[in-house]
């Protein structure tokens, strides 16, 4: 599996760089500025992308992806939770930093499951959320915001 990492934070990109490639997945660092012609080269399975860099606004960013290649992953990271809020109907996934591995990895096996299949899978301890409950806005399992 291929990724993309669009942060202008260099440590935050390492960081996930290490979290992906522990998980088996190659990370590819890329430039805000490059992010376009990057995916046409790598073809990546899944992109993550800062919410706010200095040029472009990470939404914008993952639209454009999905423009390109309609079956990348598109994960917008954020520190704001709130902000995050706002565009997790634009985007497959949000993700809260600073960086958690597990919900990194959560996001890597469930890389095929889209916002309108009929199951989901809580990012915090893996249940499974069937029918009425992938409505729910926190896991019945463990409690955690889904």
């Amino acid at each position: 599996m291929r990724a993309i990492l669009v942060n202008d934070c260099k440590l935050e990109n390492l960081i996930m760089k290490d979290i992906l490639n522990g998980l088996g997945v190659e990370g590819n660092i890329v430039d805000e500025l490059q992010v376009f012609e990057a995916v046409k080269a790598i073809n990546p399975d899944i992109v993550f992308v800062n919410l706010v860099m200095k040029y472009f606004s990470g939404n914008v960013i993952a639209k454009n992806i999905k423009k390109l290649s309609k079956d990348t992953i598109c994960v917008l990271c954020s520190s704001s939770e709130e902000e995050l809020e706002m565009f997790k109907n634009e985007v497959d996934h949000v993700l809260v930093t600073p960086i958690n591995k597990e919900k990194v990895s959560s996001i890597i096996r469930n890389k095929n499951r889209t916002k309108e299949d009929d199951v989901s899978t809580c990012a915090l301890c893996g249940e499974k959320l069937s029918g009425v409950m992938s409505g729910a806005k926190f896991c019945p399992f463990c409690g955690g915001k889904l």
